[in-house]
C-alpha cells in the first residue's frame, strides 16, 4: 500500500476502498471510516431540487475556469474511452468496446483509449492478442498501472471499493487529466463493470467540466447474484451511494437492455428519463464474411456447442444430466453425438468430475478459451448452440447475438426475462426452464432429428441482424455524444 500512498493524493487513496490493516475489525473500521468519508465527498447523494441546481452551477463553473497549462484547444469530436475491456482482453465487453471504436471513427470521432498496462490485468487467461488488429490505426492508448502486489499478504481485494480495479482510480485520474489537456477531449465514455471506470469518469468530469457518458452493462447493486453478507453491510451502502452518484453526475446513462433501462429509470425517479437510453449488444458483420460452415469433426455426428463462461448460476449439469439420460435410454448413441463447452468454467461445477460420473466422456469435451475468430468458426461449425443463463431477468449474454449472427438453432436455458424476450421476438430458437431436465432432453432429440425451431426466412434474418450491427449501435452512441456536447 505504501505505492499507492506515495504517488496518490488523500482523496485519490479514499477512492481506493482500502487501507493497511490484517485483521477483521480493523477492516470493518476502514469501511466503515470509507463510508463517512463518501458521505462527505460525493456531493450528489442528498437529492434536492436545490443541491441538484447548485451541483449544475459548480460544473458550470469548473467548465469556466477550467485551465490547464500547454493544453490544446478542445475539438467537437474528440472521445476519451476508460476501460479495462480492451485488447488483448477477451471478454464480451471488450467486443462492445471495439465495435463503438471501430465505428465512432469511421464517424468522425478523434478516439483516444485509457486502459490498464498489460502486467496489471486481471484474467490474463481470456485474452487475444489479434484483437489488437480491428482498433484503428488513428486510435490513441494510453496505459497505466494498478498497484496489486500487497494484495496476497493483506487479502483486503476482496474489500476494495467499487470493485477488484479500484487500485487503479489514482493513477488513471492523473493520466486522464493529462490527455485531457493535451489531446483536448471534449467527451468521456466509460463502461463497466468494473465499475471503477465510472468513478475514474466521475472524477475527471468534476475537475474539468467534459461531457460524460456511462455505459452500463450489469445491474450493478441490483445484480441478482450479489452474496447476500454483501447486501448487509457496510461496503454494499458505499456502492449504492457510488452508484448514485454516478447515475445523477453523468450527462448520459447508457443501458444494454431495455429491462435495465426500465430498471434504472424506476429506481432513479427524481432523475429525468431522458438521461437514460438502451444501447443494446450486438455484432460486427465484417467478423461473419469468410466464416466456413463444416465442421471440424467428422460429419456423421450432432455438434452442440456452449461458447463462453460458466459461472454462478449459468449451471451446465442440468443440461448434461439431459444429454446423460438421451444416451443411457440409447435415444441417442454416443457415436452421433458431439457436446463441446469452450471457454472458462467455474471450478465450483466440478465439471470433469460430473461428465466422468455421468459417462459422458465420448460425448463432451471441455475445452478453454480460444481466440475470437477460430470461436467464431467453431460456432458456424456446429448443429445447435447452447445458452444457459438463469434468474437474470434484465440481461442478454453477449454470446446470443454471435449465436444469431452464425443463423444456427439455439436452446436457451432461462427464465422469464430480457433472454427469453430477445428469443422469441426475434424467433432465434427455443427456450427451456434451466431446470427442467425433460424439457431439455425432448428439444435435443427433436433438434437431432432435424426439427429446426427458427425463422428460415433470410431476409428477415437480415433485417434483424441489422439493427444489431455495430455500424448501427455507434450511429446511436454517436448521436448521444453529440447531444452531451450540444447542450
Amino acid at each position: 500500500m505504501s505505492l499507492v500512498r506515495a504517488r496518490a493524493t488523500r482523496e485519490n487513496c479514499t477512492a481506493l476502498g482500502c487501507d493497511l490493516g490484517i485483521t477483521r475489525s480493523i477492516k470493518s473500521a476502514i469501511l466503515k471510516s470509507q463510508l463517512t468519508r463518501v458521505d462527505k465527498e460525493l456531493q450528489v447523494l442528498v437529492l434536492t431540487e436545490k443541491e441538484l441546481r447548485n451541483l449544475q452551477r459548480e460544473v458550470a463553473m469548473n467548465e469556466k475556469n477550467y485551465q490547464l497549462k500547454e493544453s490544446v484547444p478542445m475539438t467537437d469530436k474528440t472521445l476519451l474511452i476508460v476501460t479495462t475491456h480492451f485488447p488483448p482482453d477477451a471478454r464480451p465487453g471488450t467486443h462492445r468496446v471495439i465495435r463503438f471504436i471501430k465505428y465512432l471513427v469511421q464517424l468522425g470521432w478523434d478516439v483516444s483509449v485509457l486502459t490498464l498496462t498489460p502486467e496489471c490485468r486481471l484474467h490474463r487467461d481470456r485474452q487475444d492478442p489479434a484483437l489488437m488488429g480491428k482498433i484503428p490505426s488513428s486510435v490513441k492508448v494510453y496505459q497505466t498501472t494498478a498497484p496489486r502486489l500487497f494484495w496476497p499478504l493483506t487479502g483486503l481485494h476482496s474489500y476494495l471499493v467499487p470493485d477488484i480495479e479500484a487500485t487503479w482510480i489514482p493513477f488513471a485520474c492523473h493520466k486522464g487529466l493529462q490527455v485531457i489537456r493535451e489531446a483536448g477531449i471534449s467527451c468521456l465514455f466509460s463502461t463497466a463493470p468494473p465499475w471503477t471506470a465510472h468513478m475514474i469518469c466521475w472524477r475527471l468530469k468534476r475537475q474539468t467540466g467534459v461531457k460524460w457518458v456511462a455505459d452500463i452493462r450489469d445491474p450493478w447493486t441490483r445484480r441478482p447474484w450479489m452474496p447476500a453478507e454483501i447486501r448487509r453491510g457496510v461496503r454494499y451502502a458505499v456502492l449504492k451511494k457510488i452508484e448514485r452518484t454516478v447515475i445523477h453526475a453523468a450527462d448520459r446513462v447508457i443501458l444494454n437492455t431495455e429491462p435495465l433501462y426500465q430498471d434504472f429509470c424506476s429506481y432513479y425517479p427524481e432523475v429525468n428519463a431522458t438521461k437514460f437510453l438502451t444501447i443494446m449488444n450486438g455484432i460486427d458483420p465484417d467478423d461473419y464474411r469468410d466464416l466456413q460452415t463444416a465442421s471440424d469433426f467428422s460429419n456423421d455426428r450432432f455438434v452442440i456447442t456452449h461458447g463462453g463462461s460458466l459461472y454462478r448460476k449459468r449451471d451446465p449439469r442440468p443440461f448434461l444430466r439431459a444429454i446423460s439420460e438421451l444416451v443411457q435410454e440409447k435415444a441417442i448413441s454416443e457415436e452421433e453425438l458431439l457436446v463441446q463447452f469452450i471457454g472458462s468454467i467455474d471450478s465450483e461445477f466440478d465439471l470433469p468430475q460430473w461428465v466422468h460420473d455421468l459417462g459422458l466422456e465420448a460425448v463432451v469435451r471441455l475445452e478453454p478459451p480460444i481466440p475470437h475468430e477460430k470461436y467464431l468458426q467453431r460456432l458456424a461449425a456446429s448443429d445447435l448452440l447452447l445458452c444457459i443463463q438463469p434468474r437474470t431477468d434484465l440481461q442478454v449474454p453477449s454470446k446470443l447475438f454471435e449465436y444469431m449472427a452464425v443463423n444456427k438453432p439455439v436452446l436457451v436455458l432461462t427464465h422469464d426475462g430480457a433472454t427469453r424476450d430477445l428469443v422469441q421476438q426475434y424467433g432465434r430458437g427455443t427456450v427451456v426452464e434451466p431446470e427442467d431436465v425433460a424439457g431439455i432432453k425432448e428439444t435435443v432429440l427433436q433438434l437431432v432429428h432435424g426439427e429446426r425451431p427458427m425463422d428460415d426466412n433470410t431476409a428477415t434474418q437480415d433485417r434483424d441482424l441489422l439493427q444489431f450491427s455495430g455500424a448501427s449501435l455507434a450511429k446511436e452512441l454517436d448521436k448521444t455524444l453529440t447531444e452531451c456536447l450540444a447542450k
